[in-house]
């Protein structure tokens, strides 16, 4: 026994008899689509680029290290290194080849808080896509089971059109016997002929709804449509709704809807973008080591 919890809190029991590669249970298609689909995909790229934004705007808070060296080639000897007193003794060396190595440590000490307003900037955007990902999810299962649930009511309606069908064509057999003996008027022969044209006009109209109902389906879960005849999707039922009162489903809703949770996330990031705007109103305060070294041959 096995069952899909949908957006709209219901619950459906689908039981798989006779287990084989041939069918495909609901569980399985919203399995499928989920990790098929380009939407899901490319939510989860953004999703993992907005992650990765908020270490890059984290890794503010440490220092920074830069290393640099240099080469300088003269045509004439030049002093290697700045002559700091003007005595006979202390003339530094002379070289034409110059190497010059250096190392700088930076820290930023205060910078007005803009360092933690892009921070929460970057992570508030890394929750908004989440959202957004939980969002193209549940719209997608909503979709998939939707899609599902219609093949096979179109399949059952189907089968109860052809039932109808022998229904009308022995009744047809009927009248024509009694027809041919003079016992039913001919306009009840052209009635029921008539009620059988329209009864396979809809199995027609049936049918057709029936094949693009599962040619969506099949682009929803990339199963090749062949693979999705009616017959091997598996029946379910509903199990129960939830019963809970109004106000608790609406409460439910408000703080677990993915698009809720989402237009409060934007509000966040509109607030950390403003701290950062304000940040700029004061002044910064950096901490600065540096060493040089100069080598010559």
């Amino acid at each position: 026994m096995m069952s899909v919890l949908l957006a709209t809190g219901l619950s459906f029991a689908q039981t798989k008899s006779d287990a084989s590669d041939a069918t495909l249970t609901l569980d399985e298609a919203v399995v499928r689509t989920l990790g098929y689909y380009p939407a899901v995909q490319a939510s989860v790229a953004e999703r993992d680029a907005a992650e990765a934004s908020v270490e890059i705007a984290s890794a503010d808070r440490y220092p920074t290290v830069s290393l640099g060296a240099s080469l300088y080639q003269y045509q004439k000897p030049m002093v290697v290194y700045p002559i700091h007193e003007l005595s006979l003794g202390s003339f530094p060396p002379f070289d034409r080849t110059l190497i010059r190595v250096g190392a700088d440590l930076r820290y930023n000490l205060y910078d007005g808080g803009a360092r933690g307003a892009r921070i929460d900037e970057a992570t508030s955007r890394a929750e908004v896509q989440t959202s957004s990902l939980e969002a193209t999810r549940q719209a997608l299962t909503a979709r998939v089971v939707s899609t599902y649930l219609e093949i096979l009511a179109r399949r059952q309606t189907l089968e109860a059109q052809d039932h109808s069908l022998e229904a009308f064509r022995a009744e047809l057999g009927r009248v024509r016997r009694l027809f041919e003996v003079g016992r039913a008027a001919r306009i009840e022969l052209l009635r029921v002929e008539a009620t059988i044209a329209r009864a396979v006009a809809e199995r027609i109209a049936m049918s057709s709804a029936l094949d693009f109902a599962q040619t969506a389906l099949a682009r929803l879960t990339g199963v090749a449509q062949k693979q999705l005849a009616a017959s091997r999707l598996v029946s379910v039922s509903l199990l129960g709704e939830n019963v809970q009162p109004r106000d608790e489903l609406l409460e439910m809703a408000i703080q677990s809807n993915p698009s809720a949770q989402n237009a409060r996330q934007q509000i966040e990031v509109a607030e950390a973008a403003q701290g950062l705007a304000d940040s700029d109103q004061y002044p910064q305060l950096d901490a600065l080591a540096q060493y040089l070294s100069l080598i010559h041959s």
